[in-house]
């Protein structure tokens, strides 16, 4: 009976030894692009966290390049296992970001460059479209305040899984007279007797969105153009 004891945990251990040594031959004989089909995104990103070496071609993502071109990809990774994302830069000097549900963004100033930012303005099943307002200065003065798109789209790899990519845009630049007349409204002087002033009240994002964005059918330019550029941008951007 005692060896019977034995034996039986030998053999489970034999048979698990033998699984685990098979599984590592399938995957050592998989052709990269059966690998990112395989795989998590996030073993993809952090088999390649080391050496800094991911290439677009890496990806389990195709960016049409007769609409904009890869200039390089940097790779962020935390130090958490599978918890990476990715920037890709063009060669207009704009860049996107696409990560997962496990991804967790590094510290920086500024709004996060990954997913939804602001008040919806579209949102069409797995492509949406907010705004948000900033300041490089973080100091919200009215005339320095710019407008910015942040679009989102959900990418559905073939193994189930979902990736997103997260693209921002310019749609209003400071100085606008019709964003400056409507935030003048939200604001109070910077310093007493000053003629700068800053934004200091709530609401603004609502007055925003009922003045450009309540109708979309009748969008106004520059924004009109700017998200027809968002929008094309994230078309150029899909599963393999």
């Amino acid at each position: 009976m005692r060896n019977k004891g034995i034996v039986l945990p030998l053999v489970l251990l034999c048979v698990l030894v033998i699984i685990s040594a098979v599984l590592v031959i399938f995957q050592s004989n998989l052709e990269p692009e059966d690998f990112q089909k395989s795989s998590s995104f996030q073993q993809l990103l952090d088999a390649h966290c080391e050496k800094q070496d991911l290439t677009v071609d890496d990806l389990p993502i195709l960016v049409d390049q007769n609409i904009v071109e890869v200039n390089k990809m940097i790779l962020f990774c935390t130090s958490n296992p599978e918890t990476s994302y990715v920037k890709v830069n063009f060669n207009n000097n704009d860049s996107l970001y696409l990560y997962d549900d496990f991804s967790e963004e590094l510290g920086h100033g500024g709004e996060p460059s990954l997913g939804t930012v602001g008040p919806i303005i579209k949102d069409d099943k797995d492509v949406k479209v907010s705004f948000f307002l900033f300041d490089s200065e973080f100091t919200f003065f009215v005339k320095r305040t710019r407008m910015y798109g942040r679009g989102t789209k959900k990418l559905l790899l073939d193994n189930g899984q979902n990736v997103y990519a997260s693209y921002t845009h310019l749609l209003i630049d400071n100085g606008d007279p019709r964003l400056v007349g409507i935030l003048e409204r939200y604001s109070t002087p910077v310093d007493e007797g000053s003629n700068d002033l800053s934004l200091s009240k709530e609401g603004y994002d609502q007055a925003v969105y009922n003045t450009f964005f309540s109708d979309l059918s009748n969008l106004k330019e520059p924004e009109k153009t700017a998200i027809n550029q968002l929008e094309q941008i994230l078309g150029a951007v899909n599963a393999k």
